[in-house]
């Protein structure tokens, strides 16, 4: 039984034993379907153990030697996220390929799929290695093409005085993407005279920096411009480069579709001049507004001082733009996502008028606005993702909600109601999917719910001071207010609701009976609900009823034909009511 977290020395329990026996049965005693299946059930209890061989197991058309396929796609699903990435990523190589350990920890790194925590680092070593003779044999690689990844290991260290010339892609041409990840342990210098001698071709289309410490770019990159040398890049990532305030200009990379700024600590401006200055030099207002006439995504994440685009962004921000200074704006016509992630004094007006995904993390500075013009009463923003609704205030004008068809809000810590972002819903008349995560002093859902005629999905999730889903607000009973709503608003559309994580919730509204197109409800860890309504009845439409570890109380007056709310859901065709702790 050591494969199923037994040890050595212990005696195993005779229920297990009876248990282990049928699991090894239907894995035909195959030594790696038994280690497999032994690794998922390491350390659980019975309850496991008894759903594992029933329900997954189960699934099996049969118990032979067939069976180590599906016993391994069923591991990999119950891999978490990051590992379930990580093994994907062995696709790559072809059928029966011996994958050697470091090559693959290479790839993963290059790749971003694993990464080391504070104070640690993936790989460790007792000596420094000089990078010199890499360099030279990546030098011969005279035929290179398509992508080249350099990833400098923690101990690599580049000793200049045992260079004969450098240049160990300058030639290379036929490269179109470069990406170099210096090790945080090589001092800043030397890191500089590296990325010095790693020039890339001028037809690189990608370049991408992580952990780059130099204070500034190397000399390759003329008076700080990168399209000096890389005129026709296309994809640029800065990622982890301490020790700028600002980055190297790039208002004249006109062909640039995706720019990546994430973790610079210390960057408080993109650009290292102000708008009024290059207009001043001669460039015309239209010109000078869509500096990136073909950007297409744009992210800047973990910026905690990034201020704004350009240096005088505030100053433009407190005049009129209303009245001539519209030119002054920061403008992307072509871009499509938008990603703004705990950048709090960012404090800049941009115009996108063709965004489809906006993705907004934390909060941004009190003056900062995202216009999105509406043209012909329709704007193209799908999908809106954020973890502080005040956020949505600053997208302007409201307007441009009336196509969301998408809405994530995950993590508000301040809201107490909807309400304080009604004029945002009040404008989402297209919204089918609205999803409302872990905010923590939300109270009530009144006051925004009702707008949403359209929606079709609606979870709220981890809410642990939602008392009640009617429109009554703070000091009112549910019995004083019309208990309707906002249900009533949602009964033509609404097919799946999911309430999860709502430990204060005593009663569902009477008035979801007026849901008569709800197809699915779910209702997780409820531990206050005591019991359901007898509206139930009238959601004859509903197919599918999900109870997961709510109350004793609940469960009971749930149970089949025995139980006092049977009958108000007997006419569900699905009803699952699952008491232990299982995955669903």
């Amino acid at each position: 039984m050591t494969a199923f977290g037994q040890r050595y020395g212990q005696q195993c329990p005779p229920d297990l034993v009876e248990i282990g026996q049928g699991i090894v049965e239907r894995c035909a005693n195959v030594p790696l379907a038994i280690r497999v299946v032994g690794s998922l059930l390491y350390d659980q209890g019975r309850e496991k153990w008894l759903w594992f061989q029933k329900a997954e197991l189960g699934r099996l058309k049969d118990g032979g030697s067939n069976a180590i396929g599906p016993i391994l796609k069923l591991s990999y699903y119950h891999l978490d996220p990051p590992l379930k990435t990580c093994f994907g990523h062995c696709a790559l190589f072809c059928k029966d390929d011996v994958i050697e350990k470091e090559t693959l920890i290479r790839l993963w790194m290059a790749q971003d799929y694993i990464l080391p925590q504070e104070g640690q680092s993936v790989r460790t070593s007792s000596s420094k290695q000089n990078v010199v003779d890499q360099m030279e044999e990546l030098k011969a690689l005279s035929n290179l093409k398509g992508s080249l990844d350099i990833v400098i290991g923690e101990n690599g260290q580049y000793a200049k005085e045992n260079v004969e010339e450098g240049g160990y892609i300058r030639n290379k041409g036929h490269l179109n993407r470069v990406r170099i990840w210096f090790p945080t342990e090589m001092g800043a210098d030397e890191q500089r005279l590296l990325l010095e001698d790693l020039q890339p071709h001028c037809n690189v289309r990608e370049l991408r920096l992580v952990n780059y410490g130099g204070m500034r770019m190397p000399s390759w990159a003329k008076e700080d411009d990168l399209s000096t040398f890389l005129p026709n890049l296309v994809k640029l990532q800065l990622c982890r480069c301490p020790g700028w305030q600002h980055l190297p200009s790039l208002r004249n990379l006109h062909n640039l579709k995706s720019l990546e700024v994430r973790s610079l600590r210390d960057l408080e401006y993109i650009e290292n001049t102000s708008r009024r200055g290059i207009i001043g030099n001669g460039v015309g207002a239209s010109e000078s507004r869509a500096l990136f006439p073909f950007l297409q995504q744009l992210t800047l994440m973990y910026l905690d001082k990034l201020r704004g685009w350009w240096r005088d962004d505030d100053d433009v921000i407190d005049c009129d733009i209303n009245q001539g200074q519209q030119h002054l704006l920061t403008s992307f016509p072509s871009l499509s996502l938008l990603t703004l992630s705990r950048c709090p004094n960012f404090t800049c007006v941009v115009t996108c008028p063709n965004v489809e995904e906006l993705e907004l993390e934390g909060k941004l500075g009190e003056k900062s606005r995202i216009m999105i013009p509406v043209e012909s009463g329709n704007s193209k923003l799908r999908i809106v993702w954020s973890t502080h609704a005040g956020t949505l205030k600053s997208i302007w004008p409201t307007e441009a909600f009336q196509c969301v068809q998408e809405m994530r809000i995950d993590g508000d810590e301040e809201m107490e109601s909807l309400s304080e972002v009604e004029e945002v819903f009040c404008s989402c008349s297209s919204l089918r999917h609205l999803y409302i995560i872990s905010w923590k002093k939300l109270k009530t859902v009144g006051g925004g719910l009702e707008h949403l005629t359209a929606l079709e999905t609606l979870r709220l999730d981890s809410l642990p001071n939602l008392m009640n889903l009617s429109k009554a607000g703070e000091g009112e009973e549910e019995d004083e207010v019309d208990d309707e709503m906002p249900w009533r608003c949602l009964h033509q559309r609404l097919q799946s609701l999911t309430l999860r994580g709502l430990p204060k919730l005593v009663n569902l509204p009477k008035g979801m009976g007026c849901l008569r197109a709800l197809q699915s409800l779910s209702i997780f860890e409820c531990k206050a609900l005591e019991s359901l309504p007898e509206s139930m009845r009238e959601l004859t439409s509903l197919r599918s009823l999900t109870i997961k570890r709510c109350s004793d109380g609940l469960m009971e007056r749930c149970r089949e034909n025995t139980g006092k709310d049977w009958p108000n859901i007997q006419h569900i065709y699905d009803i699952r009511i699952i008491e232990d702790d299982d995955e669903w």
